[in-house]
């Protein structure tokens, strides 16, 4: 299993009059040079077809020309289009329309709509399965910016984004142009972020908060270790170990495959095969193993997870979370305290959503916090009980309201 990425389209935001403002799809490296795959091969057997490229042996010209020449023409077309495709949205508040115009060298597609459909621009998170073969199955996670319309159905995708920075950045140009909402779903609970404020969103909410902030309560039992001080503050998380509802149910499933399967090896092979005993025991031994497999994963997961940790420090400029196993930092990310967009946070049984995680919820534990960047989405705290990682989200968001209104003064 692994991730895998979408091909992005180059995009150009341009203002063409104080009333006007056109986005241009399409192009750039990435999907020039995945066109290219496809556009030179079949350039190559269409001249092949129409016998610009001698070919040598006489049955062979006659009898396989032509067919190469139309086995390559889907894919000259294929590529040519992700070459020379552009798309063309003209945003227009005078007249109050969108133009939308899809040309490969000329337009092919045009249609106009009203602005007053729309309502607000938003971010949904997509994840999609694809397999290719007997290859590894690949989840592709990437960021949608959406026009949403006030008649179900009618929604218009603008453009697909590998990171949530750049999808973001798309969405704030767009609201702030039609004075209409962005509403950020790209994480689990939806935020609507008022046209004024979408070129620093935290720190709108976070001053629209203060008056309503009341102190998270300190769990009597904390598996953090929250370390305060005038300059910031240091979070030091232990690795995500896994829950005894989840060692129940493998314990459960271990013993039912024992008791179904076990013994009718056992009569087949032991009793009625008269399998000699040098195979018998190696057999038994590598069905107990096969069995025991979920069961010997969750204890080297935990023996992994209680040598790891995640430290999370927050000063005047800038929020770094560190992934450690012992003393070696295996991944840091460093994000400056202005590229941040918002907080968010997942448990279990959350007060924000009608009705709760489930079963999935109670094996899995808590998702934990969600940093919302311009460089993309970053989590940490995921397993810990739903009452910490509440604290640790307020802990978070009151140091960057003290950074923040620090930076102000």
């Amino acid at each position: 299993m692994g991730k895998g990425y979408i091909v992005p389209f180059r995009v150009k935001v341009r203002r063409l009059a104080p009333d006007c403002l056109q986005i241009v799809i399409g192009g750039g490296w990435a999907s020039s040079a995945f066109g290219a795959v496809f556009l030179l091969p079949g350039l190559a057997l269409m001249m092949i077809g129409f016998h610009l490229i001698p070919i040598s042996g006489e049955d062979f010209m006659v009898n396989g020309v032509p067919v190469l020449g139309l086995f390559g023409l889907p894919f000259f077309l294929v590529g040519g289009s992700l070459i020379c495709w552009r798309r063309w949205l003209t945003f227009n508040l005078s007249r109050r329309s969108l133009v939308i115009q899809s040309t490969v060298l000329v337009p092919i597609i045009s249609k106009e709509r009203i602005l007053q459909e729309f309502t607000a621009v938003a971010i949904y998170r997509q994840i999609e399965s694809s397999s290719s073969g007997n290859g590894p199955t690949q989840f592709v996670e990437y960021y949608s910016v959406q026009l949403i319309a006030r008649t179900i159905g009618d929604t218009l995708i603008i453009n697909n984004y590998n990171a949530y920075g750049d999808a973001y950045g798309l969405a704030a140009k767009l609201a702030a142009f039609l004075s209409v909402p962005v509403s950020d779903i790209a994480s689990d609970h939806p935020v609507e972020i008022a046209p004024a404020d979408v070129a620093h969103p935290l720190q709108a909410r976070l001053r629209a908060d203060a008056a309503d902030m009341q102190q998270c309560v300190k769990p009597a039992t904390l598996r953090s270790q929250v370390t305060e001080s005038p300059d910031g503050v240091r979070i030091s998380i232990p690795g995500q170990r896994s829950s005894r509802f989840m060692y129940l149910l493998v314990l459960v499933i271990t013993a039912v495959g024992a008791a179904v399967f076990l013994p009718i090896f056992l009569k087949t092979f032991a009793v009625s095969g008269h399998t000699p005993a040098f195979i018998q025991y190696p057999m038994i031994g590598g069905v107990v193993l096969i069995l025991g497999y979920s069961l010997l994963s969750l204890l080297k997961h935990d023996l992994i997870a209680s040598l790891s940790s995640t430290v999370v420090s927050i000063d005047r400029q800038r929020l770094s979370i560190e992934k450690r196993r012992g003393k070696r930092i295996r991944k840091a990310v460093l994000l400056p305290i202005p590229d941040i967009l918002d907080i968010d946070y997942n448990v279990v049984n959350d007060r924000r959503k009608p009705h709760s995680s489930g079963l999935l919820g109670m094996a899995t534990g808590s998702r934990g916090i969600t940093v919302k960047a311009k460089t993309g989405l970053y989590t940490f705290g995921a397993g810990l009980p739903d009452a910490e990682v509440e604290y640790l989200a307020s802990v978070v968001e009151k140091a960057l309201r003290a950074t923040l209104i620090q930076a102000v003064k």
